[in-house]
């Protein structure tokens, strides 16, 4: 009888054992588990960033770009604007001289 109980305590005290041992494991593996998943959260949380700055610089570069083709085509404009203007005042000067050499003509006639 005595033997019997010594032998089903030491029994229970393995198993007893054996719960704790497998508790900790259990435990472990999902604190390593946890430390995983929050590791590759992390990552992921610094891909998003890299992505969403990545294309915050594309659309800064994009919007500098039809900043630069607006002022380009402003100046083209007004270079265009400034011959036309240049060209005119020069036909009009020119339409002057001639008047003015033709009426000096027709004073010296």
């Amino acid at each position: 009888q005595e033997a019997e109980e010594r032998l089903a305590l030491e029994q229970k005290a393995k198993d007893d054992d054996a719960a704790k041992e497998a508790k900790m494991k259990a435990r472990q593996e999902e604190e390593e588990a946890s430390r995983v998943a929050k590791i590759k959260a992390e990552e992921e949380q610094r891909a998003a960033q890299a992505q969403a700055k990545v294309e915050a610089d594309q659309k800064e570069l994009e919007e500098k770009a039809a900043k630069k083709e607006e002022e380009a085509r402003i100046a083209r404009i007004e270079v265009e604007e400034r011959a036309a203007k240049e060209a005119e005042d020069a036909k009009l000067k020119l339409e002057a001289e001639q008047q003015q050499q033709q009426q000096q003509r027709l004073e010296q006639e």
